[in-house]
């Protein structure tokens, strides 16, 4: 037996919520107006009462005890939604209640592809069947690192990523300060005048790296340690409710060199001994006053692999990132690529050093956003790999830009943010459900697309990485663009592919600018393989793919730099 939501093309009932809404149930029952005005085009009513109302349809929170419904004890993300007594009822934990809600909008057949793509059908009758669904997320923080899930709190709620700061969106997974934490502990333009033996040595000189640039802390040091351990006392007085603390090193790739840390380091079995070392330390200190705090290091750089004769303290984290991992294939096999089965051993090895586990992955090739970057097939299988290895965290690197991306870059936000919720969802339907609103007519040859690139990387062994496939010591094809999967002859398929997705939606405007934007991501390469390979290209040419970007709003070709640099480096023909 079902329950009717719409009956004459109107909502059947009034939206229910207590008479003083906390945020969170004030935001969901606006949301639900607002797609339910869409659904019938006529009004929905919202009552804010601590009373019974006879029509009520759908109650929300707090007002569930106006109907002397019990309120359970949920997780802060955990979702709860049933039908009873010819009602909806939505409850849930801080951000839970919110994801109840989207969750029921789903059912009603609602889906939320992008800010700018939801999928909102209409109705003139729907019943929908009893339900009583209690769910909650496999990984506790999860967030992705992308302009729509980032830059946009009402779209990141609804994807179900935590990252998002207002209260009526349920507020954040709390950290208390961000990664690379060192830079601003102790930072060395502020402390070095004075205390230059707190910096790490390079090549017989404390502080900077001359030739790179970079810098570490001397961490075997007792005053570094000391200064780390106030600094974090400091942030978390200011973020006390905090669920993570950041100790972590700077983004350089060169630990300290002097003598106390080398000895330390031989007696760890590597640069991790000492960052467990520190993070003990903090961990320690603040246990009492802070005991459901994290302490998180990095697995990274020079500490991705883990120490030996020290174990964490049982409250300190390790973010492993597997940043050289091969991107065509799974974390768990498919390629002989060594960066893969270090990442495996690391994984294991760091999870008999610490008690918890958390991912930084990589969704991006730094150098050449606009590349296609066929990681469609890994995408679900390293999921799941996390998720077995224990994982608590996942942050997920896409390219956190202002502008717009030509790489499907839509459909990976939709389909990670997915996995990050559920592991084992059905990801080919949502592939398909996205492809199928977002490109229309197009969206079979879309997949098409998707499956031959994907297919050629995994026949021909093709690996790559976040930065590309770097050739040392050639520097004009540093971290070239993998360019094997983009031979002459497969991009000649690419484009016959892409020609008959654009042909299916040449009368659909929106769609066939979607379509289009993708080309770009194959002028791209075409337009650095005839610049670098060939040394020419005709300018009007050149100058016309550039005028095509800016009208796609693709203005930022490698991450961090402008788009006059972008388009100076691409003139300079250089891969990078």
């Amino acid at each position: 037996m079902g329950i009717k939501i719409i009956t004459n093309q109107q909502i059947a009932g009034k939206i229910v919520i207590p008479e003083a809404p906390i945020s969170t149930e004030d935001y969901a029952s606006t949301e639900l107006r607002y797609y339910f005005n869409r659904m019938t085009a006529n009004p929905a009513e919202i009552v804010k009462t601590n009373e019974a109302v006879d029509d009520a349809l759908i109650v929300i929170g707090a007002a569930l005890t106006n109907y002397g419904e019990e309120r359970l004890t949920y997780a802060d993300d955990e979702l709860h939604w049933y039908t009873k007594n010819g009602k909806v009822f939505i409850d849930g934990g801080a951000r839970g209640i919110l994801y109840s809600m989207y969750d029921f909008l789903e059912a009603l057949g609602c889906r939320f592809f992008t800010p700018k793509a939801e999928k909102v059908p209409t109705y003139k009758e729907f019943e929908l069947e009893d339900t009583d669904k209690r769910d909650k997320p496999a990984f506790e923080s999860r967030e992705y690192y992308f302009r729509d899930t980032m830059r946009n709190q009402n779209f990141s709620v609804k994807c179900r990523t935590n990252e998002t700061t207002e209260a009526k969106y349920g507020g954040p997974y709390r950290l208390a300060n961000n990664c690379h934490s060192f830079y601003t502990m102790l930072p060395i333009d502020k402390y070095f005048g004075e205390h230059p033996e707190w910096y790490a040595m390079y090549d017989g000189k404390r502080g900077r790296d001359e030739n790179r640039g970079g810098w570490q802390l001397c961490l075997s040091n007792p005053e570094v340690i000391e200064k780390i351990v106030e600094c974090a006392r400091e942030i978390m007085k200011r973020s006390p409710n905090a669920q993570l603390i950041n100790i972590q090193q700077c983004d350089f790739g060169r630990s300290c060199e002097c003598e106390k840390c080398r000895e330390l380091d031989e007696k760890y079995g590597g640069p991790s001994g000492l960052m467990v070392v520190a993070a003990n330390a903090v961990a320690e200190a603040l246990e009492e006053e802070y005991p459901n705090t994290l302490i998180q290091i990095f697995g990274y750089s020079y500490t991705k692999t883990p120490p030996k004769n020290i174990k964490a303290h049982h409250n300190v984290i390790v973010q492993y990132c597997p940043i050289n991992g091969c991107c065509a294939h799974p974390i768990d096999g498919g390629c002989d690529w060594a960066e893969n089965e270090n990442t495996r051993e690391n994984i294991d090895g760091w999870s008999q050093v610490c008690d918890h586990l958390s991912i930084w992955d990589y969704n991006v090739c730094f150098w050449h956003l606009p590349l296609p970057y066929p990681n469609w097939h890994t995408l679900q299988p390293n999921m799941q790999y996390f998720f077995e290895k224990k994982a608590l965290n996942i942050f997920s690197q896409g390219e956190l830009r202002e502008n717009d991306g030509c790489d499907l870059d839509e459909l990976r936000c939709y389909l990670i943010c997915k996995l990050m919720w559920d592991p084992y969802c059905d990801y080919n339907k949502h592939l398909t459900e996205f492809t199928d609103f977002y490109y229309g007519a197009a969206a079979p040859i879309i997949r098409e697309y998707i499956e031959t690139m994907c297919g050629i990387a995994e026949e021909e062994k093709i690996c790559f990485a976040c930065y590309g496939r770097r050739h040392p010591g050639n520097r004009k094809f540093d971290y070239e663009p993998f360019h094997e999967l983009f031979a002459p002859e497969y991009l000649e398929k690419y484009y016959e592919i892409l020609d008959r997705a654009e042909m299916a939606v040449r009368d659909d405007t929106i769609r066939r600018m979607r379509v289009n934007c993708i080309r770009l991501s194959l002028g791209y390469i075409d337009m650095r393989r005839r610049l670098v390979l060939n040394d020419y290209i005709d300018p009007a040419e050149f100058n016309q793919y550039i005028e095509d970007c800016i009208a796609h709003n693709i203005t930022v070709f490698h991450a961090g730099n402008p788009h006059q640099n972008s388009v100076m480096n691409m003139a300079s023909k250089y891969w990078r």
